[in-house]
């Protein structure tokens, strides 16, 4: 026998799902706005003519972007090492930190879990942190942006539950029993049941490390060594497009009389002018943003899994 929907099951899936797609909408909305401007002509989006589709369509503010100016290069293959270190250190570290304080056997367990809560409270600030990077001589090097915050108390607290909670304490004693140790229980036990939370928390450090800029405008001073968020934030606060002027098709104009071009010149250059800073602008802020849409399809099914596992029972 067929089970029938009501009228209201079948009104609340419909609204249920109509609000969803609203909220998806939501959030696509500003990337589809942003690409607009970036394919649209400079002087109709000067003019304020782009809302959701390309005025004019063309690639030049993206093809200029990234041909005058090659420290997005630079800074791309800064930001990849970047990210990468501090997300491989952070998922050694963390998980171990977890671990340790996951075995019930561990001398001063209790002190170290306090001490670890205490940090994520209070901190000793930015000029204390300052005055440490340069004393340990890391200023103006990589590890003085991959290194500090590899030890999060947050993750280790989460990675301590979810050992917990997934992880067979008889599945450690029998490794013991066999004369195994620690790490051989770590690497051979734990981590393989425990990835789909080293997924979630890998996709989450990665994407903080790689929108991270404020690190690389305390502790870098030299510009080979900046990330391309930082290079992002110089353009949008300096007004820098990386476009020396108007050249080949950005040179197109709107369909207009040349008369009433000629009158209004200067409106018209004004218009440009503030177009093709913002179609830099949000041509510069797609480029940088790229990695991280297309990382988050891959990991979507460990991180829903590493969310979600734990929360019912069978």
């Amino acid at each position: 026998m067929r089970y029938r929907h009501s009228a209201a099951s079948r009104l609340f899936d419909v609204a249920n799902h109509g609000f969803v797609l609203l909220i998806a909408a939501s959030a696509l909305y500003p990337f589809a706005y942003m690409t607009s401007i970036a394919v649209s002509d400079p002087a109709a989006v000067g003019f304020g003519m782009v809302t959701l589709l390309p005025v004019d369509l063309q690639f030049d503010s993206i093809r200029l972007l990234l041909l005058r100016n090659p420290f997005i290069g630079r800074g791309y293959v800064n930001s990849v090492v970047y990210t990468s270190v501090h997300t491989v250190l952070v998922l050694i570290v963390c998980p171990m930190g977890g671990f340790a304080l996951a075995r019930t056997k561990l001398a001063g367990r209790g002190i170290a879990g306090m001490l670890l809560l205490v940090s994520m409270f209070v901190s000793g600030g930015l000029i204390p942190t300052f005055l440490w990077i340069r004393e340990l001589g890391m200023l103006n090097t990589m590890w003085a942006i991959v290194l500090p915050g590899v030890v999060s108390p947050f993750y280790v607290f989460i990675f301590r539950i979810y050992i917990l909670t997934n992880v067979q304490e008889d599945l450690a004693e029998s490794v013991y029993v066999d004369g195994g140790g620690d790490f051989l229980v770590f690497f051979r036990i734990t981590l393989p049941l425990i990835k789909p939370m080293l997924a979630t928390i890998g996709l989450f450090t990665a994407v903080g490390m790689w929108n991270s800029f404020f690190p690389a405008l305390v502790y870098l001073s030299d510009r080979e060594l900046y990330p391309v968020t930082l290079f992002l934030r110089e353009m949008i606060t300096s007004g820098f497009n990386g476009l020396s002027g108007p050249s080949g098709d950005t040179t197109r104009k709107l369909d207009m009389s040349i008369a009433f071009y000629e009158e209004n010149y200067d409106v018209l250059q004004s218009a440009r002018s503030r177009g093709a800073l913002k179609s830099a602008e949000m041509a510069f802020i797609l480029v940088t943003a790229a990695p991280v849409m297309l990382l988050y399809p891959f990991a979507q099914r460990y991180f829903v899994k590493g969310l979600t596992i734990g929360s019912l029972k069978a």
